[in-house]
């Protein structure tokens, strides 16, 4: 959730801040397990202006906030099945969890003990839409912090971002 909540306060901002490269390695856990985005590396205005026109600008602007979504999806998947993006089979993760014949059961990491089986469809949901085909239908941050927050009923206080 802190990983949701900074990307979507990121994503708000005037300009957006967008990361150019959303991917595991940069993620840390603090002692009491709380995540930490540490790279810096993100698209902003001034960036985004030495690439060329206004249209150019927005549009390399919208793409990289689908772009984040769908890392941030995939990085959710990780977590859940304990997967790396492209470690099945030489094949994406996401293939072979959402456009294959693979049951809740077999996506799920095993040793993740005490989910409960709705709220774990849920959060598949979430990730589907997340790394849906189209990028134009994938939710808004703020509609992904939106749903993750009704399945795991975490507010900001619960977590801290940075």
């Amino acid at each position: 959730m802190g990983m949701a909540y900074c990307i979507e306060h990121m994503h708000q901002l005037t300009p957006p801040m967008i990361y150019k490269n959303l991917h595991s390695s940069i993620i840390y856990l603090t002692e009491d397990y709380i995540a930490k985005i540490s790279y810096f590396s993100f698209w902003n205005e001034a960036t985004t202006s030495k690439m060329g026109s206004m249209t150019m600008e927005l549009l390399d602007m919208r793409s990289g906030i689908e772009s984040n979504i769908y890392n941030f999806g995939v990085k959710l998947l990780e977590m859940v099945t304990d997967r790396l993006p492209y470690s099945v089979d030489n094949s994406p993760l996401i293939d072979w969890a959402f456009r294959g014949e693979q049951s809740l059961k077999e996506i799920v990491d095993p040793t993740l003990k005490g989910f409960q089986e709705e709220e774990l469809k849920k959060l598949l949901e979430v990730i589907r839409s997340c790394v849906h085909l189209d990028p134009k239908q994938r939710p808004t941050m703020r509609e992904v912090t939106a749903r993750l927050r009704e399945i795991t009923a975490t507010g900001p206080d619960g977590t801290t971002y940075t």
